[in-house]
């Protein structure tokens, strides 16, 4: 992160200049970003200078490199001021609360389709499982069959109100081919169809 922050304070410096950088009217927020990123240089070049000495004298006590980990955790507080940085975004909160909004209201009118498709589903699937249960009326025993595992595809698709409904919904996202589920309704009535 910290190179990115510098990579990003030297661009703004390098596009902007640096009498505009230090001068203009974001100059507080500026300030904080170069408070910030020299901060984290300060604290990585640390970290490497303890890691080379430890790494060179691990014979040593600690007593010596305490003071340094004091340092480098008072340095780690100011990454917690990083996120004061999000305060930029105070600008755009009114176009931000119109889109929230706008995402909110888009949400109650996707509820109610929904709630429409479930219940247009629900109505041909009550229609397709009568017109099937009346096909097997007293011929055949519907929950046997398919316990058993039968082959029929009116009895697979068609059988039970919940098993329409699953069918119309795999039918309308594509996850079975309309013209394999409507066939054994076609041989039915062509009004099913």
């Amino acid at each position: 992160y910290t190179s990115l922050f510098t990579l990003e304070m030297v661009l703004k410096i390098l596009s902007r200049g640096p009498r505009s950088f230090f001068c203009r009217k974001d100059v507080s927020w500026n300030l904080l970003d170069a408070f910030i990123v020299s901060t984290s240089i300060v604290e990585v070049v640390l970290d490497l200078a303890a890691r080379s000495r430890s790494n060179s004298n691990e014979d040593q006590g600690i007593a010596g490199t305490s003071s340094q980990f004091r340092i480098l955790r008072m340095l780690r507080v100011t990454r917690l001021i990083r996120g004061i940085r999000v305060l930029r975004l105070v600008r755009f909160i009114r176009a931000l609360r119109t889109l929230v909004h706008q995402i909110v209201s888009t949400v109650k009118s996707l509820v109610w389709a929904l709630c429409l498709l479930v219940m247009i589903i629900y109505l041909f699937a009550l229609w397709f499982c009568q017109a099937a249960a009346a096909e097997f009326n007293g011929r055949v025993d519907i929950a046997a069959a398919l316990a058993q595992g039968t082959e029929s595809p009116l009895l697979l698709h068609w059988s039970t109100v919940p098993r329409s409904m699953l069918t119309l919904f795999q039918a309308i996202t594509g996850g079975v081919s309309w013209i394999e589920v409507a066939r054994p309704l076609s041989d039915l009535s062509f009004l099913l169809v």
